[in-house]
């Protein structure tokens, strides 16, 4: 069973997660519309990679604890 604190931060993870999915798709539509500005499209850029990685982080987080819970989940039946 996971702690409490794991289960909070599941949680947190699944409202997060849609967020920076959604941030991330906003940041490549701004990116492609700033195909002119250099300057512009490089911090996009920039700023598209951070979300990128921190959903990656938030993903992986949340597969570890996801199957952690199903693992004790099966062994209890």
């Amino acid at each position: 069973r996971l702690s409490y604190n794991e289960q909070r931060h599941l949680a947190l993870l699944e409202r997060e997660m849609p967020r920076l999915e959604d941030r991330r798709d906003e940041l490549h539509r701004q990116l492609t519309e700033a195909a002119g500005d250099h300057v512009r499209a490089g911090e996009l850029a920039g700023a598209l990679d951070a979300v990128v990685s921190e959903l990656d982080e938030a993903e992986t987080r949340w597969l570890e604890l996801h199957m952690r819970d199903e693992r004790v989940k099966g062994e209890r039946s």
